[in-house]
């Protein structure tokens, strides 16, 4: 198990005794911890370092998940709530909570629960440096071969994505081994899941629809088609 040395866990709760006894839980097994007596003051000391946040549940805390949000704070998030009702529950793990506990609470629990917040939050850290790394692979791509791992990606075959662009076959065999080298890539079904995984992460940032290649659609010589449809006009291009 993850024993969580360099994650701090920040604890927000107004009620003095709460907060403290939480706070004697975290640390009593080697984990540091800060606690606060408003979420505010959580989220400015907070920022952007590992570990994860226990808030206790109030009127405004569905409002400081916004706030989280805002501040590029992505920390998980367990709530502890005397009010622990199924209606309750949805609405805060609807907001964003890893997950929701009641009072009186059991101090294995909650202790369960941070060690799987701190491992999300390293694992969601890990995958964060991963998109990092194949958005800088993919700026190294000229627009040609761009294009070609967008249709590739997109199951054309070498002679379909020649068709499209306007280029021959050989010539989109000389991009594609290029755009294999530069990105790394150890297989053709590697290359797909980097293009999905390049698409997911500018979806999510843009909050747009995304097209089914992950990247871009490609606009080929005027009255070209790829099998029996014609190709949809290129959307923006991805910005990672």
């Amino acid at each position: 198990m993850d024993n969580g040395t360099h994650a701090t866990v920040f604890i927000a709760d107004d009620d003095d005794h709460t907060r403290s006894a939480i706070e004697k839980t975290v640390r009593s097994i080697g984990l540091r911890a800060e606690a606060f007596s408003s979420i505010d003051t959580l989220i400015d000391r907070a920022g952007d370092q590992p570990g994860c946040i226990i808030l206790d549940l109030r009127d405004h805390t569905l409002a400081a998940f916004a706030t989280l949000e805002k501040r590029g704070c992505q920390l998980p998030v367990i709530v502890v709530t005397g009010q622990y009702d199924v209606a309750t529950t949805v609405q805060v793990m609807r907001a964003g909570a890893l997950n929701v506990l009641g009072r009186p609470l059991n101090d294995q629990a909650l202790i369960d629960d941070v060690h799987r917040a701190i491992v999300h939050d390293r694992a969601q850290r890990r995958r964060t440096a991963e998109i990092r790394e194949l958005q800088q692979r993919y700026f190294r791509l000229t627009r040609r071969e761009r294009e070609v791992m967008a249709l590739v990606s997109a199951g054309g075959s070498n002679r379909r994505v020649g068709t499209t662009l306007g280029i021959a076959e050989r010539t989109v065999k000389a991009h594609r081994a290029q755009v294999v080298q530069k990105m790394k890539a150890a297989s053709l079904v590697d290359l797909i899941h980097m293009a999905r995984d390049l698409a997911g992460a500018s979806a999510a940032r843009r909050k747009k629809p995304i097209t089914p290649a992950g990247l871009q659609t490609v606009t080929p010589s005027p009255g070209t088609t790829v099998g029996a449809r014609a190709v949809t006009p290129r959307p923006e291009r991805l910005r990672p």
